[in-house]
């Protein structure tokens, strides 16, 4: 009797033209059976087992010696995956010609650790690989063995950037297995989009991704995508969960709501108001809670302004809101660190700036009145008024795909997230040669110049031996002072350079980014040199020692502090790393009780403490109450973050319920 076709994520008779998964519930009985096949799954040895036995399966076939067995065998592994699915040895063939089309295109072997990651990503979980282990690739295999199996394959990475760098370097392996690769852009118009989803496998971020699918959910004809088959998710943490806090928004133009005279009485009211008598503010929320006492000052202010203009009688709660926006806009949001003026055109605008990626995001507006209140406050044009068309979770786009997986460096502190959302189990995978980073701790000091001596000591010796060093500073404005201060402190060392990366160097972030991996070159950046950003250090670099980084920003996940910390030592080559935090850290203070940093004032280094090598550790003793400070501040605030994902995952159901999209793509 012939075997039954594979249900395989694709469009068909199965799952229709346009795939997705339908019900966005979990119920408790699906939690327990994921548990206990967690609990199976854990039992000493049995993945090392199974994977052992996979990779000796893929050793055992034979490479096809030409271009004629290469035709026949790709054919095989076609039919046998189309009929079969993603089972082992369809896996295994399918791997192996995926191997073999990347050794022949561009001359890499892929290592063992990443033909298991491409096996795991394929079986629905979420690899952890090491920062240099190569997960572009074991994502190019994956995404390459499930296109020969018919899958309409979405590889999701973290910006644009990536998007076009890793489609161009996959179109000679997929090529030569007759699939073709494509990458979505910001500036594409619908039909070249809609050309670029028709591809075998298409590189696209989550924002872009969500507002495509939006948009076919709101009648866009022909649809843009081919539905929700397989993503293949890079950086899996930084999409699933850092991106995961704020909602992707449809709007278009609507008539102006507010005058500028009216964002102007708001400004000046907001000012008038005091810290703890009438409002409080929640930094980690970009939050304002008004009090009694300020709710009242606002409405009798607002009272006031409307009997000055009888003709436009106002709303109590809409001032109140108005005004809480305005708190957020003057304490909360700084110029060079959440935004960027930049001149298009002949005109200055304001960008947003990512806050776990660092870069700028055209296009992309604050919500309630926050935009306009802000460039307001900075005398640019006033953006048009916009009005609410779709709403989307990135929770909810996720959770609609038939399928998933995904590999990022970062994982292991998310792992309870990722599986209570997304039902994704975690498969961490050690590198395949040793690690040779150097971990020369973590210290607090007292304040910015104290800190600050210590980096302009740490770069000249780093310098003079002959290796290169990445700094991350917290924001934009940090990094832009810091790299002025070390070019004056180091400006009688001529084996030092200083340069910078930022947002505002989205155009020539390569050629900076291999500046930086040259002896002596000190780059002071932001998280733009975090997630995707391989250094690749020059031959004398790595004899020397390699690329020693410096951690010098407060992120609310440890997860960040590991990526930004991971571009040292990559592939199994040598480097050192440190973190070195101020109290006096804008982010550091919001975050942080008083009585929590008096206490951390007692461990932080003297201001005369200089290292004495290049390689020189910081002292046992106050590394060691360093990073207990950093883990207590990171825990508090991934329990708040945690908190918010959560609210918006409930929230978002809810109002989908509320308006019956259960029927429709959104």
């Amino acid at each position: 009797m012939p075997a039954l076709p594979a249900a395989l994520p694709r469009p068909g008779p199965l799952h229709g033209p346009y795939p997705q998964r339908r019900a966005e519930g979990e119920t408790l009985a699906w939690r327990l059976i994921d548990a206990a096949g967690d609990a199976l799954a854990g039992l000493p040895g049995a993945a090392a087992r199974a994977e052992a036995r996979f990779l000796r399966r893929i050793e055992a076939l034979p490479a096809p010696p030409d271009a004629a067995a290469f035709a026949q065998e790709l054919a095989g592994v076609r039919a046998g995956l189309s009929r079969h699915g993603f089972d082992e040895a369809g896996l295994a063939r399918g791997l192996r010609l995926a191997a073999e089309a990347l050794r022949r295109s561009r001359g890499q072997t892929p290592y063992p650790t990443q033909l298991r990651a491409a096996r795991a990503m394929l079986q629905g979980r979420l690899v952890e690989l090491d920062t240099g282990e190569g997960k572009s690739i074991a994502l190019l295999l994956a995404a390459a063995v499930a296109a020969l199996a018919g899958v309409p394959v979405h590889v999701v990475s973290s910006n644009d950037y990536l998007c076009a760098r890793d489609a161009e370097a996959a179109a000679a392996p997929l090529a030569l297995l007759g699939l073709r690769a494509g990458a979505i852009q910001a500036e594409l118009a619908p039909e070249a989009r809609r050309a670029r989803y028709a591809c075998d496998v298409c590189w696209v971020t989550a924002r872009e991704l969500g507002f495509d699918y939006m948009k076919d959910g709101l009648g866009a004809s022909p649809p843009l995508l081919r539905g929700l088959n397989l993503a293949l998710i890079d950086e899996a943490d930084s999409v699933l969960i850092d991106h995961a806090r704020t909602p992707l928004l449809i709007a278009r133009a609507a008539p102006p709501a507010l005058a500028p005279a009216r964002l102007a009485w708001a400004q000046a009211c907001a000012a008038s108001l005091r810290e703890g008598e009438d409002f409080r503010l929640d930094a980690g929320h970009r939050a304002v809670e008004l009090s009694d006492a300020g709710r009242a000052r606002i409405d009798a202010a607002d009272a006031a302004a409307a009997r000055a203009d009888a003709a436009a009688p106002r709303d109590p709660r809409a001032g109140r809101d108005l005004v809480r926006q305005a708190l957020v806009a003057r304490h909360l949001l700084r110029r060079d660190r959440d935004y960027l003026i930049v001149r298009r055109d002949g005109r200055d605008l304001l960008q947003l700036i990512d806050p776990t990626t660092g870069r700028a995001m055209p296009g992309t507006q604050w919500q309630r009145a926050l935009h306009a209140l802000v460039a307001h406050r900075e005398g640019l044009e006033l953006p048009p008024a916009m009005q609410v068309e779709a709403q989307l979770a990135v929770q909810s786009l996720f959770a609609r795909y038939l399928q998933l997986g995904g590999a990022s460096g970062t994982l292991r502190e998310a792992r309870l997230e990722l599986r209570w959302f997304y039902r994704l189990p975690v498969r961490r995978i050690e590198p395949h040669r040793p690690g040779r980073r150097r971990e020369l701790g973590t210290a607090l000091f007292a304040d910015a110049a104290a800190r600050c001596a210590v980096v302009a000591a740490r770069a000249r010796a780093v310098a003079a031996a002959g290796r290169a060093m990445l700094i991350g500073c917290g924001s934009v404005a940090e990094a832009e002072a810091l790299a002025a201060e070390l070019c004056r402190r180091l400006a009688d060392d001529g084996a030092a350079r200083v340069q910078l990366l930022h947002a505002r160097h989205a155009a020539d972030e390569p050629e900076r980014l291999a500046q930086a991996g040259r002896a002596g070159t000190i780059t002071v950046t932001t998280l733009v040199a975090g997630r995707g950003a391989d250094i690749a250090c020059e031959p004398a670099v790595l004899a020397a020692g390699g690329l020693h980084v410096a951690n010098l920003m407060h992120n609310r996940s440890a997860r960040l502090d590991r990526q930004l910390l991971g571009r040292a030592a990559r592939h199994g080559a040598p480097g050192s790393c440190e973190t070195l935090r101020s109290l006096d850290d804008e982010a550091l203070a919001e975050s942080t009780p008083r009585a929590l940093r008096a206490l951390a004032r007692a461990c932080a280094l003297p201001g005369g403490w200089r290292p004495a090598a290049h390689d020189s550790p910081l002292p046992p003793v106050r590394r060691r109450a360093a990073t207990a400070f950093a883990a207590v501040v990171q825990a508090a605030q991934g329990a708040a973050d945690l908190h918010a994902r959560w609210q918006l995952r409930r929230d978002d159901r809810r109002r989908r319920i509320a308006l019956a999209f259960s029927r429709g793509p959104v």
